[in-house]
């Protein structure tokens, strides 16, 4: 049923009279949306990862800016770019062949971008932190980065795939470690100092590095493709989610482990027993789940963690074939059982289908209502010239169900809302990427990138900074909240 409600999200856009949580503010940007090139050199590649806010509500939007930047710019409270920062735009040097591809703020509002980088022939993680105005902070290195090899294989491919950062400033980097085997890949944790961004050797193996192997196909001898791609710090503990790789139809599950965020250990309470964590193929610490057990649905990934009110771990992520993809919501208890109550449209999840390519960007859930949240891109024709990529925000009540009280499609009620951005013509493809979220005092604000323009003859996509808001909840719309 959700195809039809992203083309008539094409077709009719945003006319409303009465504006819902999940409509474009027109504040922000003339038409809720906002777009930024910094265009340093033929490429154009400008990939936004991350947008924060501040007290005064402005908005710092994090990118990958052309090859070898990051890329910062601020926007005011109604999408102008602030040209008191930095001329309105600022770009800082990363370490050489960088991809960054995560983003996180600590406590002192300092922002933290982390990725992988050639170091110098495989791939290791690499950090770089700088002020809230851009200026790199040289206590992590001259520039403000460092790269961290992981090293377990001889020139390894080690990527970074999600950052949280804790309240004293510890900085935490996840993603998929490749061990001696070339198709061996682990979960890995690292545990990086405030101080400078240097390993902490109190955690995990004494490299500030712990890995989580979960090896379920006994098919392979050297092990698994298994990453984490998503992290949770809730006080004590990390929760890390990803996929891992199992002999049940050759496929990648939904996969989760829980460690003690100050030494990395893996909390043995969590998914104790087969009887506990009905499904699972690890125990101890980890857990994985299925929600299609057929041989063509063969790649569910998590791709969110959060808690909600109720003390539910939810998990958002996507299932996947060579068809399509799914979107899914399960939610679990703190020792990884399925809680008792139903949820969702599938028993114990919820499965949604909206075009056939769907990622999964984002995950949010509002305490005061346990609404959930969750957002990314879906296209039609992913592997075509014109893939018609747009991002997406919905909403979903406590038990699952989707909220049709959330956005406006026409003049009808939907859960779900889909945002393209213009391109330079109509002859242009429809390809907007990413759709990271961040909850800004109720309004939802959604970062990816917009193709511009593509030029067949060089081969050259020329993207952009891509950022969209809504309306939110209507305290904040009414300007009582101080901007």
């Amino acid at each position: 049923m959700f195809r039809p409600i992203i083309a008539a999200t094409l077709l009719l856009g945003a006319a409303t009279c009465t504006a819902r949580d999940g409509d474009l503010d027109l504040r922000f940007g003339s038409d809720g949306k906002r777009t930024i090139a910094f265009d340093l050199s033929t490429s154009r590649l400008d990939t936004a990862i991350a947008t924060f806010v501040d007290s005064a509500g402005r908005y710092t939007v994090v990118g990958y800016a052309d090859y070898g930047y990051v890329g910062f710019v601020r926007l005011l409270p109604d999408g102008e770019i602030d040209a008191t920062f930095g001329g309105g735009y600022v770009t800082r040097p990363l370490p050489a062949n960088a991809t960054p591809t995560v983003a996180a703020t600590d406590f002192a509002g300092r922002i933290v971008v982390g990725g992988y980088a050639m170091n110098p022939l495989d791939h290791d993680p690499f950090v770089c932190r700088y002020a809230a105005d851009g200026t790199p902070d040289t206590q992590v290195g001259p520039t403000g980065c460092r790269i961290v090899p992981v090293d377990y294989a001889v020139d390894g491919d080690d990527r970074v795939n999600a950052i949280t950062i804790g309240e004293s400033g510890y900085i935490y980097l996840a993603g998929s470690a490749q061990r001696t085997d070339p198709g061996d890949y682990d979960f890995f944790v690292m545990r990086l100092r405030e101080t400078d961004a240097a390993p902490d050797t109190g955690f995990g193996g004494g490299d500030g590095i712990q890995t989580v192997p979960f090896d379920l196909d006994g098919n392979h001898a050297g092990g698994d493709d298994d990453g984490a791609t998503t992290l949770l710090l809730a006080g004590t503990w990390l929760y890390v989610g990803g996929y891992a790789y199992t002999n049940v139809f050759s496929n990648h599950d939904f996969a989760i482990a829980k460690m003690n965020s100050g030494s990395g250990a893996l909390d043995a309470t969590f998914c104790p027993n087969a009887t506990t964590c009905t499904g699972s193929e690890a125990y101890q610490g980890k857990r994985t789940l299925t929600f299609t057990q057929t041989a063509t649905r063969f790649d569910e990934q998590v791709r969110g963690l959060k808690f909600d009110r109720n003390g539910y771990l939810m998990m958002a992520g996507t299932a996947a074939d060579n068809t399509g993809a799914d979107l899914i919501l399960a939610r679990l208890q703190t020792d990884g059982a399925f809680p008792a109550q139903a949820f969702g449209n599938e028993g114990n999840h919820v499965r949604g289908t909206l075009l056939e390519d769907l990622t999964v960007g984002g995950l949010a859930v509002d305490f005061d209502t346990n609404r959930i949240l969750v957002s990314g891109s879906t296209a039609s024709a992913p592997d075509s010239a014109d893939p018609d990529r747009l991002l997406w925000v919905g909403r979903f009540l406590a038990d699952g169900t989707a909220d049709l009280s959330f956005a406006t499609v026409g003049v009808n009620p939907s859960w779900i809302k889909a945002v393209a951005f213009e391109h330079h013509d109509d002859a242009q493809p429809t390809d907007n990427t990413g759709g990271a979220l961040l909850i800004d005092r109720g309004r939802i604000v959604l970062t990816g990138s917009r193709l511009w323009q593509r030029d067949a003859g060089s081969g050259l996509n020329d993207y952009d900074f891509a950022v969209a808001r809504f309306e939110g909840d209507a305290i904040f719309i009414d300007g009582l909240d101080g901007y």
